[in-house]
């Protein structure tokens, strides 16, 4: 079995950053895969590191990155995230791999 920091430390930049956001304000859940992508656009506009790892394109329906809808559904398929109509949120390993990304 996977240990969580071993799982931390098969995690890039822009998983970290979906963790951190979704652990962020008690672990309230993003309402929609269409919410994570502008919270994270808005993220990759504060830091830069993030930046050069989502490359944002313009949509219908606000900035998209094919690698923030990648890395969600890996998180999702390593038991991080779990993702419901109307809901993204941490599983409580997520919550643990958050938690232990803060101390880091």
């Amino acid at each position: 079995m996977v240990t969580i920091n071993e799982k931390i430390a098969q995690l890039n930049e822009v998983d970290r950053f979906i963790l951190l956001l979704l652990g962020a304000k008690k672990s309230e859940p993003v309402p929609g895969p269409i919410h994570l992508q502008k919270e994270m656009f808005l993220l990759q506009n504060m830091f830069p590191e993030l930046a050069d790892e989502t490359d944002f394109e313009p949509y219908f329906l606000g900035p998209h990155s094919e690698i923030v809808a990648d890395e969600a559904e890996q998180l999702k398929m390593s038991g991080l995230i779990k993702a419901d109509p109307g809901s993204i949120r941490l599983t409580s390993e997520g919550k643990s791999a958050f938690e232990t990304l803060l101390k880091k």
